[in-house]
């Protein structure tokens, strides 16, 4: 049987993003509480019955695995892949109130960028694809070490480390691998491609403006990035505890509000839905008065019944 929510997100989170887990979901109506669906995170894989236990009805079932973020600004992250498809936004959002709900935590459920992916498919106990070719004899295998993984993640997404001057041609070579196929800055390819013409024409010099360019407007995006990623105020999350509070409490009464037979009763639950829908944009400031709200319809609802 497999662990509580509560239980096996502790267990993610403790892992320090070096062990993949299992997990489970499914959208539907549930027995109890107000979410829109079940979330079961296992060592081994859970099953398609783990997660209708909890549900009335049991849709868009999907399997796969997991794994916590690995670095300082993904630490409230948990990456997900499923077996064979894509998980919608909606999906992540539901898992991400469930684990509110149920586990009292906050965990941002996210596809991962492609770094992440290549670090999960080095997990020894993973299988999200097949292992690397062998090396040539005259090369010695990699170490897989906790720092050098380190290093690699952080050299795909940080900006270039201040240091001995690299030639033109290798600062053009690092601008491509940090944009990946993202379009991070406007015309970014067609001023790189400019820069190499020059290169390859000898003109040296009157490449680096282009590239001195470049690589600045690339670090402001990295950092606008890395700050988006970092999370909430402190505000903001002091909000988030309330919500999860006040939801906990209520939820399943104000779920139900509309089978009072009154006005009252169906705002009650109309605010609910609001906040719910503010609280999956990480919205928490607007999503708890919006609850209060809906706690105070309950009550004149309640009443007038």
């Amino acid at each position: 049987m497999p662990d509580d929510l509560k239980t096996a997100m502790g267990k993610v989170a403790s892992s320090g993003g070096n062990k993949l887990f299992y997990f489970a979901f499914a959208e539907g109506k549930r027995k109890k509480g107000a979410e829109k669906g079940e979330l079961v995170i296992g060592t081994s894989k859970p099953t398609k019955a783990d997660v209708a236990a909890a549900l009335v009805e049991c849709k868009d079932f999907v399997e796969g695995i997991c794994w916590a973020g690995f670095l300082p600004q993904d630490k409230d992250s948990v990456f997900v892949i499923a077996d064979g498809k894509t998980i919608s936004m909606k999906a992540l959002g539901v898992m991400q109130a469930v684990v509110r709900a149920a586990a009292d935590r906050y965990a941002l459920f996210r596809h991962p960028y492609p770094a992440e992916r290549t670090r999960a498919n080095k997990f020894s106990d993973g299988k999200v694809a097949a292992p690397e070719p062998p090396k040539p004899p005259s090369v010695p295998p990699p170490v897989d070490k906790s720092d050098a993984v380190r290093a690699e993640i952080e050299a795909a997404a940080a900006p270039a480390a201040v240091g001995a001057a690299p030639t033109v041609p290798d600062r053009m070579s690092a601008l491509l691998r940090r944009a990946g196929n993202s379009k991070p800055v406007p015309d970014w390819q067609d001023r790189l491609e400019a820069a190499r013409k020059l290169v390859q024409g000898g003109r040296v010099e009157d490449a680096v403006p282009l590239v001195d360019r470049l690589e600045k407007e690339l670090n402001a995006y990295h950092a606008e990035r890395t700050k988006a990623q970092q999370g909430m105020t402190f505000e903001a999350s002091q909000a988030q505890g309330k919500y999860a509070e006040l939801l906990k409490q209520w939820g399943a009464e104000l779920n139900a509000a509309d089978e009072l037979g009154n006005d009252d009763g169906t705002r009650a639950k109309a605010r609910l839905g609001e906040s719910m829908a503010a609280a999956k944009a990480n919205d928490f400031r607007k999503a708890v008065p919006l609850i209060q709200q809906a706690v105070r319809f309950l009550a004149i609802a309640k009443e007038q019944g």
